[in-house]
């Protein structure tokens, strides 16, 4: 059994490496990122959840791969950017809405799916990233 100290310093470790993982993907600092970012609260042989909180106070989930996991699985595996949106869609059917979001980032037309719990949101979604350059909007809609 593992003495407290050492989970404590295996912990500490995560954290460091995480850290070290977020500012090489994405070029900045932790802390030019999030006002505070915990310890994993999840973790698995591909990646690790950690709590973080934005400037305004919101609290966000951050996955990090592990650094073994380009190498192994490849690029693929790992996002060249990452965006924040302000919520996801809420669906019975995980397919659709993928199908559908594919479409949005695709600049296709596409309807709203009928088993959406709150459709202003795929609205919202379309809108930042057209906003960002990454979808323009489908010709005749």
């Amino acid at each position: 059994m593992q003495r407290l100290g050492e989970v404590r310093r295996q912990r500490g470790a995560h954290v460091d490496q995480a850290r070290r993982e977020i500012e090489r993907s994405l070029g900045r600092t932790v802390e030019s990122l999030f006002i505070d970012f915990g310890p994993p609260v999840a973790a698995a042989s591909l990646a690790q959840a950690h709590p973080a909180w934005l400037a305004d106070g919101r609290k966000v989930a951050i996955k990090v791969l592990r650094a073994h996991v380009a190498s192994e699985i490849g690029a693929i595996a790992k996002p060249k950017q990452i965006y924040i949106t302000p919520d996801l869609p809420k669906t019975r059917s995980g397919k659709i809405l993928r199908g559908t979001m594919v479409k949005i980032a695709d600049s296709q037309p596409w309807k709203m799916p009928a088993t959406i719990d709150d459709p202003e949101i795929l609205d919202e979604i379309a809108a930042a990233l057209q906003g960002l350059g990454l979808a323009q909007k489908p010709s005749g809609v």
